[in-house]
């Protein structure tokens, strides 16, 4: 569970955001992961996935796997 950074670029705001989010997450090892997103717009709550590939340390995506 994490939640985005709330500022804005280059001021002092810290609520309100956008368009960029940012997570800092750590992962305990190298592996495909999936992640979700939700997020309320205009009083819609939407929620969308994302997969993605962590890499050991010293691999590049070249690495061949």
């Amino acid at each position: 569970h994490a939640h985005p950074e709330e500022t804005l670029e280059g001021t002092d705001i810290q609520d309100g955001g956008g368009p960029d989010v940012t997570f800092h997450t750590l992962f305990p090892k190298a592996g495909r992961y999936k992640v979700w997103i939700q997020f309320k717009r205009a009083g819609k709550l939407s929620t969308v996935s994302f997969t993605f590939r962590v890499l050991r340390q010293g691999e590049t995506i070249s690495g061949g796997r």
